[in-house]
């Protein structure tokens, strides 16, 4: 009895279910002429594009902001949002994206597996805001709200981020150009630290700005938010956009500046947040501004001509340089001749191109430097060993209890990561920044084909069910790009030269190697050598751009310049490759940003795909949650072509018919019966069909799953049914146990219960008290006064007064205004005065309403004051 009375005190208090423990019932409504449902599979009617269309268009009408598609997320864009100056703090997040994660967090708990929530659309979907929101909530779950350091870092790093690689392009004013990857790193059920795993996609943007377009947000914050003295501390006094060559090329409109100032210096305190010296971050990128001002023209005997000495000394004071030295490493170009270094004068051209990749390597190495930063920040201490799945910050004090709805969890780390790339762009030129980013987008969208697509058709394959899933297979157009030896990129780097031969070679070898697959074509524009259909939509590209931004190359004598810089960040950004030289001539100008990324070789789209790789290498390594943004809106409101030609690229219209239809779902038999075992019946052999046949009625003959010989293939509609049956057994068991808990403990304490209640019905014995609490007595009561203080003096009665107000009395005797009364004495009624009154006794009167008469006061009693 003892054991058994021990055992069930030591159970946990119950709680109430909480959204992250409760599979949310998807719930109906009207409206117009249709029926309008929170996730697109339970659509009635002929599954159509147009279908497709009008639900996401009532959606949208009805001020919703997310959908879902079975399992599959849709974030609806109609808008550009314009971000807060300190990301994170000021972030709602919709229902559907809480849910997401609600669920990649009770993933985690029940299974201890790593959770990947992958983002992806074309550009200008909302991708990155919605990864914001993401990771907001994500905070509030498992990071302990908004006053906890890991909050406050994960918001300097993205805020810091934000600006250093976010710029305008057609399709988005608030366009990232950084592909992230936040791993949540998380230990006894509390965020330790996030690690921050990302690519800068386009770095040759800071010195080749499109027309039209606009640079990247920092440098604009920087020429209207800074001060006069600022300015002149940075030697940017007297510039603006218009005159810094490297923004004067796109569009120089000022946008709000009040607001960038106030975002500007959110930038400098999420810096400080960070431990990141402000100044020596506003020295290198005023340097990267005024370097586009220094430019050389032919001169006699091919050398160059500089132009703009005021800027050369002005980049030199802020990179910790002489004059002498920076113009020598920028005229200068180091060449291998039989194994030994020659030096010789570039020309005008040369020596620009020099001055270029100076600049980018300057802007990317400062944004990996902040990267680094951002990764080795002090950890956050683990506060307890597990953490409570409904602690957000308003209750954070729950955040030690044991959470009766998730299994044990493992001390040993793992991820909730948030994936996103930039999106898929197809611009009139295209670089090798669209290159790269179309490549992340097909792998993602080649990830989200297999998972959602190809997987179940597999799988029904394998089981010899007859099955019509159809799809589009991207993984050909993936091959033509990144082969080992005949990919484009391959050709790249065995093509990195800017000399017309090899552009023409390599133009000839992507024809003669790709042009009888049908996924490369010759464009008719006239700007354009070849093109790639991608998933989205074909896009054409030019050589010459692509070989030149492909070589990032930085000459050996910019690098060595840096070894007598007086500068300590700036020489900072060079370590590795002044430690490194060994004879060699050139370096990167962007290095590989993370060490576990390995590049086979100097090509910056190899860069770019073996990040992309290591990332999908991670994603797939833990459990997938898909998030397809798309934009809605165009000029005129909802634009059904926009959205049509995203849902074409992103299949959404296959997703729908195998949630809708098809067994969508596939588990394993051990897997199944580990999470669905409390639904089996208690006089039958647990087994997955006495579990699926217990709940799913096949009275109408229909069959939504199939028992395997190695996994069990379920539909949505039945995926959906056995998580409501599971929610609702597990909280009626929790009942029982809390009722059983409660029981016990009301056993437990009824003893003394008892015996008080017994106390209290007795009857109270009162005994008198003949003294006071206190062992002095009382003082007594002072005496009445037979006088009045007037003027610093006694005056005793009687006295002759005047009412200063009418004042009738309770005697029948009313006393005018002015009227003269004679006081006689003090009244028994605290703060009255006995009037004497002819013919009748005297009678109180409020002694604030009379006044001295001063005419008569010398007839009265008049005593100095004892002091």
């Amino acid at each position: 009895m003892k054991e058994e009375r021990a055992r069930s005190s030591s159970l946990p208090p119950y709680r109430r279910q909480s959204r992250l423990e409760t599979s949310r019932p998807y719930n109906y409504r009207k409206s117009g002429g249709g029926e309008i449902s929170e996730n697109l599979a339970d659509i009635s009617g002929p599954l159509t594009e147009h279908a497709l269309l009008v639900a996401l268009q009532n959606s949208v009408s009805s001020n919703r902001c997310c959908t879902k598609i079975g399992t599959v997320t849709v974030v609806l864009n109609r808008r550009q949002r314009q971000p807060p100056p300190r990301l994170l703090e000021v972030t709602p997040v919709c229902s559907h994206l809480r849910n997401v994660v609600d669920e990649a967090v009770n993933q985690y708990f029940d299974t201890g597996q790593s959770q990947t929530i992958i983002l992806s659309g074309l550009s200008g979907a909302g991708k990155t805001d919605a990864c914001r929101r993401i990771q907001r909530h994500f905070l509030d779950i498992c990071g302990g709200g908004k006053e906890t350091d890991v909050f406050k870092h994960s918001s300097a790093a993205l805020t810091v981020l934000h600006s250093l690689t976010t710029c305008s392009t057609p399709l988005n004013p608030h366009a990232s150009r950084l592909g992230y990857y936040l791993e949540n790193q998380i230990t006894n059920g509390a965020i330790q630290k996030l690690r921050v795993t990302c690519y800068f996609f386009d770095s040759s943007r800071v010195v080749r700005l499109p027309p039209t377009e606009r640079n990247y947000h920092v440098f604009y914050l920087l020429l209207s938010a800074l001060s006069n003295s600022e300015k002149a501390k940075f030697h940017l006094q007297g510039y603006s956009a218009n005159n810094l060559c490297y923004l004067s090329a796109g569009d120089v409109r000022t946008f709000s500046p009040e607001d960038n100032v106030q975002r500007l210096s959110a930038w400098t305190a999420a810096l400080t947040v960070l431990g990141i010296p402000v100044a020596d971050v506003l020295r290198i990128l005023s340097a990267v501004l005024l370097l586009g001002n220094i430019c050389f023209s032919d001169g006699p005997d091919s050398r160059p001509i500089l132009r703009g000495e005021q800027e050369l000394q002005s980049v030199a004071s802020l990179l910790g340089l002489s004059s002498s030295s920076l113009k020598a490493g920028l005229t200068t170009i180091m060449q291998r001749v039989r194994m030994q270094k020659v030096s010789s004068i570039a020309d005008a051209a040369a020596a620009n191109s020099i001055r270029d990749a100076l600049a980018e390597a300057l802007f990317a190495r400062t944004i990996t430097a902040v990267v680094r930063r951002i990764n080795c920040a002090s950890r956050r201490t683990p506060q307890t060993s597990t953490i409570n799945a409904t602690t957000t910050s308003d209750s954070s004090q729950d955040s030690s209890e044991q959470s009766v709805s998730h299994g044990k969890i493992s001390p040993v780390a793992a991820t909730i990561s948030v994936l996103d790339f930039p999106g898929f762009e197809n611009f009139r030129t295209n670089s090798a920044a669209q290159l790269s980013m179309n490549i992340g987008a097909e792998s993602l969208q080649h990830f989200y084909t297999t998972h959602i697509l190809a997987q179940p058709r597999r799988a029904c394959l394998d089981e010899q069910l007859q099955t019509d899933i159809a799809f589009y297979d991207n993984s050909p157009v993936l091959q033509v790009l990144t082969a080992p030896r005949t990919g484009i990129i391959s050709l790249l780097d065995a093509h990195n030269s800017s000399q017309m031969t090899a552009i023409r070679e390599f133009i000839q070898d992507v024809r003669s190697q790709h042009t009888a697959t049908n996924f490369v074509y010759e464009p008719t524009e006239t700007n354009a050598d070849f093109g790639i259909r991608h998933f989205a939509e074909p896009v054409s590209y030019d050589a010459e751009t692509l070989i030149k931004q492909n070589s990032d190359n930085l000459p050996s004598s910019i690098v060595n310049m840096f070894s007598t810089s007086s500068f300590g960040f700036a020489a900072h950004l060079f370590t590795n490759e002044l430690k490194n030289m060994n004879g060699t001539t050139s370096c990167r100008i962007c290095p590989p940003p993370d060490v576990r990324i390995t590049s086979r070789s100097s090509g910056l789209c190899q860069d770019a795909y073996a990040f992309i790789q290591y990332v999908m290498a991670s994603a797939k390594s833990g459990y997938p949650h898909f998030i397809q943004c798309l934009r809605t809106s165009g000029k005129s409101g909802f634009s059904r072509e926009l959205v049509a030609k995203q849902t074409r690229a992103l299949q959404l219209l296959e997703t729908l018919h195998v949630m809708s239809d098809g067994l969508a779902h596939r588990i394993r038999h051990s897997a199944f019966i580990n999470r669905f075992r409390i639904l089996a019946p208690r006089d039958s052999k647990i087994g997955v069909r006495s579990i699926l046949e217990s709940i799913i009625d096949y009275s109408k003959g229909t069959r939504s799953w199939c028992a395997g010989k190695k996994y069990v293939l379920l539909s949505e509609t039945c995926r959906k049914r056995l998580e409501e049956a599971r929610c609702r057994r597990r909280n009626a068991a929790a009942t029982i146990i809390q009722a059983y808990w409660r029981r016990r403990q009301c056993l437990k304490r009824w003893p003394h219960l008892k015996r008080h209640l017994r106390q209290r019905q007795k009857p109270a014995i009162v005994r008198r008290r003949h003294h006071s609490w206190s062992e002095t007595p009382p003082p007594a009561i002072p005496l009445q006064r037979p006088y009045t203080i007037v003027d610093g003096k006694k005056v005793g009665f009687p006295q002759q007064r005047v009412m200063k107000e009418t004042y009738n009395t309770n005697y029948g005797v009313s006393l005018k205004q002015g009227q003269g009364i004679t006081v006689v004495g003090q009244a028994k009624q605290p703060g009255y005065v006995l009037v004497q009154v002819p013919s009748k006794p005297s009678v109180p009167v409020p002694f604030h309403l009379t006044n001295i008469r001063r005419s008569s006061s010398a007839t009265n009693l008049s005593l100095p004051i004892d002091i």
